[in-house]
């Protein structure tokens, strides 16, 4: 996922700053290349084709070819088969991944997740992937970054401008919807916490969807106020997900449903708002706390809820009846603290 190939990236960010001589490949799928594309710590891109799921000789041949790269070390941050499979055939002498039950004879180093919390377990855990291949008095890089092109910055600039918005204005992106329905606060719910932010003093609201979810985005516009929709510029849509990273590099802020796009604004540097799903562990992708980046969880309002400690998969089958207790009332107070530090509401 963008997610995780954009965090697993301070991988090859620390390979390159104490190993700079090393060749740094990294292996994602193809659609992941924006977040990642101009690093210049990944030497080479190695891309996971999806038909190496479909097809067992394509993916044989992908795996002998790994192992003719003879790779001196193998970090599997992934940790399923398919990069278990690879870290084997690379016939690697140091192979590091997580600790499960049948790892720890496969691989020569694994790591116990979720042990040790300072950033988040999503960065902390990949920092203990390179624990033993650092020096010990290593300060290693923590924060993910996304690289922007000059050109690409002008290219964006010229962009507002074909739609008549200027670099002056305050502009917001709001990430209307999660991936999927389980990941999405209630559009009721998300029309509110427009609404209010409407009343700030941002000039420009964008919604950020998948082209996939059209019809959601536009019954959420019709859920908003008419003093919103009048700040709204739904006709603004970044076409590739390239163009939205530079589309967000513009906005005062990201605000809405805990995703990819989060990880991406915080790469870039833009103040994030985000609100969990409920089957989500805050502990896992609460990245860089601070007053720039704050998250809610219903968990935060509702520990009642969440008594029985069930596992998440278990916890997913009830996220949309536990969404309808996320209250926007819940969300209004903090949302109004983050727009106060940003100076963006009295």
């Amino acid at each position: 996922m963008i997610g995780d190939v954009l965090t697993s990236s301070i991988i090859c960010e620390n390979l390159k700053k104490y190993f700079p001589e090393s060749t740094v490949d990294y292996v994602i799928n193809s659609h992941t290349l924006p977040v990642v594309k101009n690093n210049p710590t990944i030497d080479n891109f190695i891309f996971f084709s999806p038909e190496y799921r479909q097809s067992k000789r394509a993916f044989l041949a992908f795996l002998i070819d790994i192992k003719h790269q003879k790779y001196d070390i193998v970090i599997d941050a992934y940790g399923k088969l398919e990069s278990l499979l690879m870290s084997l055939f690379s016939f690697s002498k140091t192979k590091i991944s997580y600790k499960k039950w049948y790892t720890q004879f496969l691989y020569s180093k694994t790591i116990e997740r979720g042990k040790i919390r300072k950033y988040g377990f999503a960065i902390d855990d990949r920092l203990e992937l390179l624990k033993s291949i650092l020096p010990i008095d290593a300060n290693p890089i923590v924060t993910p970054k996304i690289y922007l092109l000059e050109e690409e910055i002008k290219k964006g600039k010229f962009f507002l401008e074909e739609n008549k918005i200027t670099v002056a204005e305050k502009i917001v992106m709001i990430s209307i919807l999660g991936s999927s329905e389980n990941k999405t606060l209630p559009l009721p719910f998300m029309a509110e916490v427009i609404n209010n932010i409407a009343e700030s003093k941002i000039d420009i609201i964008l919604f950020n969807y998948m082209p996939s979810q059209l019809k959601e985005a536009e019954e959420l516009l019709h859920l908003c106020s008419e003093f919103a929709r009048k700040k709204i510029r739904f006709d603004v849509y970044a076409k590739s997900l390239r163009d939205f990273i530079v589309l967000l590099s513009f906005c005062e802020a990201l605000i809405g449903n805990e995703g990819g796009t989060v990880n991406m604004a915080k790469a870039i540097g833009i103040p994030t708002y985000s609100i969990f799903a409920p089957q989500i562990s805050k502990d896992n992708w609460d990245l860089f706390s601070s007053e720039n980046n704050i998250s809610v969880h219903l968990k935060d309002f509702r520990p009642d809820l969440f008594a029985d400690n069930l596992a998440e998969k278990k916890r997913k089958k009830k996220s949309l009846l536990l969404y309808q207790k996320f209250e926007p009332d819940f969300i209004k107070k903090s949302l109004d603290k983050f727009l106060i530090h940003l100076k963006l509401l009295n």
